[in-house]
């Protein structure tokens, strides 16, 4: 998941979305950027995490996700559901669902760990924590 993605967001709830990390220097940098936004009344997407977080996302990692996950509507806290927008078990080219603790299923999990360098498993699995009030968003 890149900054793209939040676009859509944004522009929908008229808020501003400030992407960060996890470091206490990364948080502080966007609740800053993030206040700079509400003050000047913008709706935008900003990305303050960018040594990790491109505007497409990591595409060799999104490629392994494919292969184990398919897309499928997902309800976000604060924001309700999106379409497409969450990760299931995908069904195997034989309709079943692979075993979830099957060696190919943690191989490729796995896999989509070391493809994504500085990102959680929530954040490869596509979850997000947004606020209820739906005024502004820190990732």
């Amino acid at each position: 998941m890149g900054t793209d993605e939040y676009l859509l967001i944004a522009k929908k709830f008229n808020a501003p979305i400030e992407i960060t990390g996890f470091e206490p220097v990364d948080l502080l940098r966007g609740i800053l950027e993030l206040v700079k936004m509400l003050e000047a009344g913008q709706s935008s997407v900003e990305n303050a995490y960018a040594r990790v977080v491109r505007l497409n996302g990591n595409p060799e990692a999104q490629a392994i996700l494919d292969e184990v996950y398919e897309r499928i509507d997902k309800e976000w806290r604060g924001i309700g559901s999106i379409i497409k927008r969450g990760l299931g078990i995908a069904r195997n080219t034989h309709g079943t669902m692979p075993k979830k603790d099957s060696p190919s299923l943690k191989r490729k999990a796995r896999e989509a760990m070391v493809a994504s360098p500085g990102k959680s498993y929530a954040e490869i699995e596509n979850r997000s924590i947004a606020p209820s009030s739906g005024k502004a968003v820190l990732l």
